[in-house]
């Protein structure tokens, strides 16, 4: 890996396009994490209906764990 990073091609700054003006990158990633995060969140509480808690517990502690990662990626964005 190090071999193919040390004679890997050096670009310019002019030849690296900019990221478009106005578009807000972060929101994409943002907007992902809340659908994982209600995708997680409905499954736990499925599973807890039907009273299957070795899913539901697993599925709510990764819906949390996603709601933390969104709430971050959205505090970026906000910068």
């Amino acid at each position: 890996m190090l071999y193919q990073l040390s004679y890997a091609p050096r670009f310019a700054a002019s030849q690296c396009s900019p990221a478009p003006s106005g578009m807000i990158v972060g929101v994409p990633m943002v907007a992902l994490f809340l659908v994982l995060t209600c995708a997680f969140a409905g499954i736990a509480v499925g599973a807890a209906v039907a009273g299957r808690w070795v899913i539901a517990l697993p599925a709510a502690a990764i819906a949390a764990w996603m709601a933390t990662v969104a709430w971050a990626s959205l505090r970026r964005t906000r910068r």
